[in-house]
């Protein structure tokens, strides 16, 4: 980066939400830095499972529902693109999925599902006991749906290739350097400042920074109440014959990759700011992925990770511009599904500061907009 450079847009957080920001407005011409306290995409985007699940734009009513589809009908161009351009296979299967219920509460809420599901055009089938035996013949339930057009993608795969990519249309990624404040004359951000002094100068930015949302923005005085929610996932090596299809009940899952690798996840522990495997998590999960497979009681645990979502409260994601800024913008608060949503929520955040008609307006996913709105549709 040249000395006193400037961009037309700064993004602070290179996540797969701030990868697809800035990916998506350099396409368009814009010119993007995209800064990280750490290594590029290295927080809550790289430990998830990269569960996609179904969404479709025509079927979809609501703003929510919306950036779900949208953000689910872009993956397989995306990763096209990535894989033409950069060479990376970032791991985009329809292996379909399997939701399972063991207890009442479990079956009433696949039920309570189903409408919804049905609205938003996703296919859904009840499966018979002979049914679920031929699709996971060692799967140890009796009560399923089946999901036919459920997808996956290969977490790291994906940041890789897009850190790749976004390097090519020039976007400048800066990495171990965590911006310390903003620099600001009435209600414009002028630059951030970073850790060693610098300056980056721009005429938008863009907050990506996941469960740290929170604490940059109090630096412009601004309460966004986004919190650290750690969730921790093992993987199995095994030889590809334990679960063919991601396998779910209710915040839990088994996820089958290519190579035979066997992600099962994962748990919520708030916890503050800190990252840590625990013998108690790996047992909770071990002992959930024997119970589902008992195949895997003799098999050995490869590896255990930790990661930190950015937990929110106010009951959907914010996305758009903050109140009292003219030049500043959020994308933060995703909680469980940043990675499945973050190629909708790019769209939006180009669309908006390149003003260009978007599938939703800056007031459907604002800090003030009522949780209400969004019913029980964040949490699904």
């Amino acid at each position: 980066m040249r000395e006193n450079e400037r961009f037309d847009v700064v993004c602070v957080g290179a996540g797969a939400v701030g990868l697809l920001v800035a990916h998506d407005l350099a396409d368009r011409g814009a010119k993007v830095a995209l800064l990280d306290q750490g290594m590029t995409g290295r927080e809550a985007s790289w430990a998830g499972a990269g569960i996609i699940p179904p969404a479709f734009i025509d079927h979809a009513k609501t703003p929510y529902a919306r950036l779900r589809a949208v953000s689910f009908e872009r993956f397989g161009a995306l990763a096209a693109e990535i894989l033409n351009n950069t060479g990376i296979d970032i791991g985009y299967r329809r292996t379909g999925g399997i939701e399972i219920a063991r207890t009442d509460e479990e079956r009433n809420i696949l039920v309570d599902a189903r409408p919804a599901r049905h609205a938003l055009g996703v296919s859904v089938e009840s499966l018979a006991q002979d049914q679920l035996r031929e699709l996971e013949p060692g799967l140890a339930a009796t009560e399923a749906e089946w999901l036919p057009e459920m997808c996956q993608i290969r977490n790291p795969r994906l940041l890789m290739g897009l850190a790749v990519r976004c390097r090519q249309l020039g976007v400048t990624i800066l990495e171990h350097t965590p911006v310390v404040d903003f620099v600001s004359h009435t209600n414009k951000i002028n630059a951030v400042r970073t850790k060693n002094g610098n300056l980056l100068e721009g005429d938008h930015f863009v907050v990506t920074a996941g469960a740290w949302s929170g604490e940059l923005l109090k630096r412009v005085g601004q309460n966004v109440p986004i919190h650290p929610v750690q969730g921790q996932i093992i993987v199995y090596e095994t030889s590809g014959n334990d679960a063919h299809h991601i396998i779910l009940e209710g915040k839990r899952y088994l996820v089958p990759r290519d190579d035979g690798l066997l992600l099962v996840g994962a748990t919520e522990e708030e916890i503050g700011f800190a990252k840590q495997v625990t013998d108690d998590a790996l047992e909770s999960l071990r002992a959930f992925a024997c119970e589902l497979f008992p195949s895997l009681t003799h098999r050995k645990v490869r590896h255990a990770w930790a990661g930190l979502r950015p937990g929110n409260k106010l009951g959907h994601p914010i996305i758009g511009p903050l109140p009292n800024w003219k030049n500043l913008w959020l994308a933060t608060g995703h909680f469980r599904h940043g990675l499945q949503q973050s190629p909708g929520t790019a769209r939006l955040i180009a669309d908006w500061i390149t003003k260009h008609r978007s599938f939703a307006e800056p007031e459907d996913f604002a800090i003030d907009t009522p949780a209400e709105f969004f019913a029980s549709e964040f949490q699904s």
